[in-house]
């Protein structure tokens, strides 16, 4: 394969601070082979877990071998199991550890373990989260004096390094407390030593495919992981919340496409998983992102793989994102990110949006050609108020978006909010909770990944940012999944504002106490697992192991997976249709105050239509339901959806009643999914939660329409009358 000429995009990389060259050593004496572990880990703790093949791990092991050959041995490993197993067959010189927030309190105890049972072994620690200020990385090099080494940008010359500097030594223990071009090193006064940090890899190609050299069939073959696919590196965007921010990762560089299109082969071949997921941070950006999806669509075609594609395309709906997202429509949404539409906060976070008329073209093509159209806001940016976050949420709902989803705002290590003038500037306080499969266990150690949650700024007090979670709760349980989407839309389209219904049903819950239970269950809950410091959340964490361990066990920790989690609650407890007609009622009577003197009857019947609808849209997972249902009416729902929901139901008014049909699509997996034994209907809804499924609603067709299944609609299914 001939890589062809790498694609680069502005960058900021500069160097001015004068750096320590690496020693010269002599020639290596001895011939054994450098013995070096890889580490990639995740709890094995919990249920319900979402884990991805650790590419970044493999793509350093396919590097050391491809530059060192059998100078070393090179073994990989996910879990403490297997570095327990491998450690009492033999002592590595060098254990590299990949860190990041989901992983690092289980990668520290392993590597305190390890150095007070091997101390001669060489620690390095690689990732997102290690500082790439000096002043930082001394600090928490100090804090952690068990690590000999910090490699805080891409590893593989870094480690390559470590390695090639051990290859020339006697014991590789020598290599402690030197010099290491791309890493940070102590002496023992704990002066840290810094080595040139290095350019990024210049050609991705140097870096041999982990999939293709067989490095990821052992995960390949174990359906708990996810297969991950990297085509590019770096991001042109500076978001101040985001790890991808910094400009030494502002230059984009990507893989050989035919390389890439050989992964895919390869991966489909092998997968027990029927997902994937695509690390770009920005898939589309470029022209040659068109024919990774085109070869994607092929396979799709072809083998029914994969079944769902998780990947953020790039922030501009240029012309290579919409044909990406036409040839993979039915694998992922055409997703717009904006965080927040305020001018101020978009300025505070470094971030740019599309102009309002790109996102009217953006909808208006996503309707022409049957798309999924998605968006996610953060909640409680730098400079964001309540009142600004409404107005952002409402000219989302004015576009007519499909889903959308609002993220709790989280402190990510060395993304520029966290750095303290950026807190101080804004006013940011925060607290601590457990995070996503965080608790796990080892060498009689108890482990917590902790997340920092923001629950205050300049502009947002506390008390009002935590009460806002009830709002979140119920707005992503309204246009996340879009359980409610329809009758949210029925109302948007009479000036009734779906945030003000909310608001109203919150305030007021002797009208919508299904809601308020609920809505409190969520915030009551998310607030009691939160501390004031990760020791505090570690003490909960132990008493909740003690008391509640089935909490822990089926991974409830973390804002989205408590959210789940209450979803689930509410499903198996029956409240849906609760739910549905405690929205309906709250936004009757928001129309009546504002149009009374509109005909309320043909209004009420309109919603009765919208109602029984969104009811029967709902997919349970607990119990069985026939493949298709039929719906008359006089109002022309499908014409009315095609519009984007735009204009009034009574636009689509038919000289006599039709029959529509609501059908699920994927039938075989509901069916497999309900012949399972549910000894415990609320873990059904949870573990659903675990994997990515857009299909959880009916679809909405006419009726001799031709539903886009992989198996036919049979028989005439039950038939619902809606009386109008």
């Amino acid at each position: 394969m001939n890589p062809k000429p790498v694609i680069e995009i502005h960058h900021k990389d500069s160097i001015e601070t004068q750096f320590l060259a690496e020693p010269s050593f002599p020639a290596r004496r001895i011939s054994q082979p450098v013995v070096i572990y890889l580490a990639h880990l995740h709890s094995t703790f919990g249920k319900n877990l979402r884990v991805t093949i650790p590419l970044g791990m493999t793509y350093v092991h396919s590097y050391l071998r491809s530059r060192f050959g059998d100078s070393i041995v090179v073994r990989q490993f996910t879990t403490v199991e297997q570095i327990d197993a491998a450690l009492a067959d033999r002592i590595p010189d060098i254990f590299a550890f990949g860190n990041y927030s989901w992983n690092t309190g289980l990668t520290d105890s392993v590597i305190a373990e390890l150095k007070e049972r091997h101390p001669d072994v060489v620690i390095a620690v690689a990732g997102p989260n290690i500082p790439t200020e000096k002043s930082i990385a001394e600090a928490a090099m100090n804090r952690k004096p068990t690590v000999d080494f910090f490699i805080s940008r891409e590893g593989e010359e870094p480690v390559a390094n470590l390695v090639a500097a051990c290859l020339r030594l006697d014991n590789a223990r020598e290599v402690i407390g030197t010099v290491v071009n791309g890493c940070y090193s102590l002496t023992k006064e704990g002066r840290i030593l810094q080595g040139d940090p290095l350019g990024r890899v210049g050609n991705l190609d140097d870096i041999p495919s982990p999939y293709l050299t067989g490095l990821c069939d052992e995960y390949l073959s174990d359906p708990e992981y996810i297969p991950l696919l990297q085509t590019s590196r770096g991001c042109p965007y500076g978001c101040t919340f985001c790890v991808a921010g910094h400009d030494w990762w502002s230059k984009l560089r990507a893989f050989d496409v035919d390389r890439v299109k050989a992964e895919i082969d390869y991966i489909r071949a092998r997968t027990a998983n029927p997902m994937l997921r695509i690390a770009d941070e920005n898939f589309g950006i470029l022209p040659r992102d068109v024919e990774i999806a085109r070869h994607l669509r092929a396979v799709k075609d072809q083998y029914s793989y994969p079944s769902v594609v998780q990947v953020y395309t790039d922030k501009h709906l240029t012309r290579n994102v919409r044909e990406v997202t036409l040839l993979m429509k039915d694998l992922i949404p055409l997703n717009i990110s904006f965080q927040s539409l305020d001018k101020q906060v978009l300025k505070n976070i470094k971030r740019v949006n599309i102009k309002d008329t790109m996102i009217e073209d953006a909808a208006a093509f996503a309707r022409e050609h049957s798309l999924v159209l998605s968006t996610e806001l953060i909640f409680g940016l730098p400079g964001e108020t309540i009142e600004s976050f409404m107005k952002s949420l409402d000219k989302v709902l004015d576009f007519r978006f499909d889903n959308i989803v609002i993220y709790a705002l989280n402190i990510l290590d060395q993304a520029e909010m966290a750095f303290s003038e950026y807190r101080e500037r804004f006013g940011i306080r925060t607290r601590f909770a457990l995070s996503e499969n965080g608790y796990s266990e080892y060498a009689n150690r108890q482990n917590f990944e902790v997340d920092e949650i923001v629950i205050e700024t300049s502009t947002i007090p506390e008390a009002d940012y935590l009460e806002s979670f009830k709002f979140i709760f119920f707005f992503n349980f309204a246009l996340f999944y879009g359980w409610l989407r329809e009758i949210v839309f029925f109302f948007e389209s009479h000036g009734i504002r779906a945030t003000s219904i909310i608001r109203a049903m919150l305030s007021d819950p002797a009208q919508s106490p299904v809601l308020a239970t609920f809505a409190a269950r969520f915030v009551d809950g998310h607030r009691a697992m939160m501390g004031n410091s990760r020791d505090e959340v570690a003490d909960l964490i132990r008493e909740a192991v003690k008391h509640r361990p089935e909490q822990v066990v089926d991974n409830q920790f973390g804002a989205m997976r408590f959210q789940y989690a209450v979803f689930s609650d509410l499903f198996t407890e029956g409240r849906f249709k609760d739910v549905v007609r405690e929205f309906a009622d709250a936004g009757l009577r928001a129309f009546q105050k504002a149009d009374a003197a509109l005909a309320e009857e043909s209004f009420s019947e309109q919603l009765d239509v919208i109602v029984q609808l969104t009811e029967l849209s709902f997919i349970p997972l607990h119990e069985r339901v026939q493949e298709q249902v039929t719906v008359e009416s006089r109002f022309d729902v499908v014409r009315w959806k095609e519009s984007n929901f735009k204009q009034n139901l009574t636009e689509f008014e038919l000289d006599q009643p039709t029959t529509f049909v609501l059908y699920i699509q994927g039938y075989e997996y509901y069916k497999k999914l309900w012949d399972e034994p549910q000894e415990d209907i609320r873990r059904t809804y949870l573990r659903s939660f675990a994997s990515t499924n857009s299909n959880r609603r009916r679809h909405l067709i006419y009726e001799d329409a031709h539903p886009i299944t992989p198996t036919e609609v049979k028989g005439a299914g039950k038939r619902v009358e809606i009386r109008s």
